[in-house]
């Protein structure tokens, strides 16, 4: 990405209710000259999660990915938060894409200028993803955090808990969650 010596920082912090099995997880990253994340999340019937044993896991996923899915996909989706701050992410993303798509003897130019279109054709492709899903000033709040950077915020919202295995399904989400996107 162009970035020597990036240092990354982490955080991880939750609060686990046993009475209520209501399990709040926050995390954090941020690398120096790239940006920051940080997404809260809050779940229900999250026993699983909180008793897990890992290796446990991986050897039930290995033999049988469809039933692990449906064990934890009775946790329920509350809410939903990220926080994304750019400070130099988007423009080193989209000059290492601008790099790819030329011919070698361009790419090798440093001074090649960053090209907005494929910031725009990763919009249009997102659009039609997200479709159903997002309104006009969300989608345009995104489009613009992709080809200018800035900082970017999502919540995502239920009107009751949502079970994950309907989110990994993609069953019918407008009816159960509102996501909005503020730049």
């Amino acid at each position: 990405m162009g970035i020597d010596e990036a240092r990354l920082n982490g955080s991880v912090a939750y609060d686990y209710d046993s009475d209520e099995k209501t399990l709040d997880l926050r995390i954090g990253l941020s690398a120096d000259k790239l940006g920051s994340y940080e997404i809260r999340l809050s779940l229900n019937r999250a026993r699983k999660l909180v008793d897990i044993d890992v290796s446990d896991v991986f050897a039930k996923a290995m033999m049988n990915p469809t039933a692990q899915l449906e064990e934890f996909g009775k946790i329920e989706l509350v809410s939903f938060d990220a926080s994304i701050e750019d400070q130099g992410l988007i423009e080193n993303i989209a000059y290492v894409e601008n790099l790819s798509s030329f011919s070698y003897a361009n790419a090798l130019n440093n001074g090649t200028p960053i090209d907005a279109s494929l910031s725009s054709k990763r919009s249009e492709k997102i659009k039609r993803e997200l479709d159903g899903i997002l309104d006009e000033d969300g989608l345009a709040a995104l489009d613009a955090f992709q080809s200018e950077g800035g900082d970017l915020k999502i919540a995502i919202r239920t009107e009751r808990p949502v079970p994950l295995a309907k989110l990994v399904k993609n069953d019918k989400l407008h009816r159960d969650i509102s996501i909005e996107v503020d730049r």
